[in-house]
């Protein structure tokens, strides 16, 4: 389940978005698993992935950006990234994303490329931190689009969702039915 709050974070912004992510986690999993949690319970690995070592089997992720909480709760590995619809950044594409999807964006018309390039964006987010190496793997994935369909050359799955001008992306493990819970 993906479970999508707006915030304020107008004030202490990440202080604001981390709490939130947090406040997130610990209510989906008391209303998907049933389990008290709280933010203590959270260890980091090594390169900063959060899990529940009490709970091994439950994999989650959690993003923010400005005015939203996410976080994707799951019993596969799973990561999730938002972002507010971004501008092509030129840095950007020449950092992480391929020939082709630097293509894909720039044959795109003109309205369509800010979408385009914010979704390609939180996809590869949304991979590596499911990979559990952070920004370091973004690169590493590459995807083109067919319409709502995502293609990947990983062996890994993808959905995302529109929401009142956010792009979230979600990448899990394993085929899985994701459905989106605003609250």
């Amino acid at each position: 389940m993906l479970y999508c709050k707006r915030i304020d974070d107008s004030h202490d912004r990440r202080a604001v978005q981390h709490s939130e992510g947090i406040s997130l986690l610990i209510n989906a999993v008391r209303s998907e698993y049933g389990i008290m949690i709280t933010e203590s319970d959270i260890s980091y690995g090594k390169l900063g992935k959060p899990y529940l070592p009490e709970y091994p089997r439950i994999f989650f992720s959690i993003a923010h950006c400005s005015g939203l909480a996410v976080c994707l709760v799951s019993d596969k590995v799973c990561g999730v990234d938002a972002e507010a619809l971004r501008k092509v950044s030129a840095g950007s594409v020449k950092r992480v994303f391929s020939q082709a999807e630097e293509k894909l964006i720039s044959s795109a018309p003109e309205s369509d490329r800010d979408i385009i390039f914010t979704t390609l964006w939180t996809l590869k987010e949304a991979y590596s931190k499911a990979d559990g190496r952070g920004l370091a793997a973004m690169g590493e994935a590459h995807f083109s689009l067919n319409g709502d369909n995502i293609i990947s050359d990983t062996a890994l799955y993808f959905r995302r969702f529109f929401l009142d001008g956010y792009v979230i992306s979600v990448c899990c493990s394993e085929n899985t039915d994701i459905r989106l819970k605003i609250v």
